[in-house]
């Protein structure tokens, strides 16, 4: 089995596209879906949020390459 990263877009902070509809933020679908997928086989995934600031998309890929997922 490998292990994958689910490496959430965005940030909290800039959390960009909202949709029309139910005025539905991206980022927040996107966490609830990582959750989601990661409940089904806790062992195989790992989700990965990305923390505000600069060099945010480097801090994500180290907790990536630190949490022994072999995909993001």
């Amino acid at each position: 089995m490998i292990k994958t990263a689910l490496v959430i877009g965005h940030n909290a902070r800039s959390q960009v596209a909202v949709r029309v509809t139910d005025r539905r933020i991206e980022y927040n679908w996107n966490g609830v879906l990582a959750d989601a997928i990661r409940e089904c086989a806790p062992d195989q995934y790992v989700v990965i949020r990305r923390a505000p600031g600069t060099g945010e998309i480097g801090r994500a890929y180290r907790e990536v390459n630190a949490s022994g997922a072999k995909v993001a």
